[in-house]
């Protein structure tokens, strides 16, 4: 699967997630990035790329933030930005608690 620009609702969530690790410049990130969607079964989760750069990891993949919300079936959302041992994020891991499929991000992350 190629990456691809992220949904309004994507970047909406990746913005949160990048304010909550204390990315500088939370905005700009979000809008640079890439993303492809990883073999989860439908939850969501993301792989990160910045536009115009190569996938790079270091070492472990640690957590950089993290929010909860609720689907719009009412199941708790578990996003979690992951990033590399050098705080590089490198993807969204989103995990529905009863790990059926994504329907949608909320409006209001909270």
């Amino acid at each position: 699967m190629d990456f691809r620009s992220p949904t309004p609702d994507e970047v909406r969530l990746l913005r949160l997630l990048a304010l909550r690790a204390e990315i500088d410049n939370a905005d700009a990130w979000a809008q640079r990035l890439q993303v492809r969607s990883m073999l989860d079964g439908g939850m969501g989760s993301l792989e990160l790329q910045a536009v115009g750069a190569q996938a790079l990891r270091t070492g472990r993949i640690i957590e950089l933030s993290s929010v909860t919300f609720r689907d719009s079936d009412g199941v708790a959302v578990i996003a979690t930005l992951n990033g590399d041992e050098d705080r590089r994020p490198v993807e969204v891991d989103i995990w529905k608690t009863d790990y059926s499929q994504l329907r949608q991000i909320p409006i209001d992350l909270g």
